[in-house]
């Protein structure tokens, strides 16, 4: 990770690398713990659809922010 500066700041690229390694491992350890009340097909299907819920407005704004500049850059040229 590089600040306003162009100083690299360790500490944030560590912190990144560390949940990044958190965040990836955490679905086995679910799955592990409700594997006797759920059907692994079922776990599946709620993890894909919580990713699916906290990623699609990103998606959505980025859409809608790309046509904000396409349609900017097309009144410029």
């Amino acid at each position: 990770m590089v600040d306003l500066r162009g100083r690299t700041n360790l500490s944030k690229g560590y912190a990144a690398v560390f949940a990044t390694v958190v965040i990836w491992s955490m679905p086995s350890l679910f799955q592990y713990y409700l594997n006797r009340y759920y059907d692994p097909w079922a776990q599946n299907f709620y993890r894909y659809s919580v990713a699916c819920g906290a990623i699609a407005p990103l998606v959505l704004y980025r859409i809608w922010r790309g046509r904000d500049v396409a349609a900017a850059a097309g009144r410029f040229t």
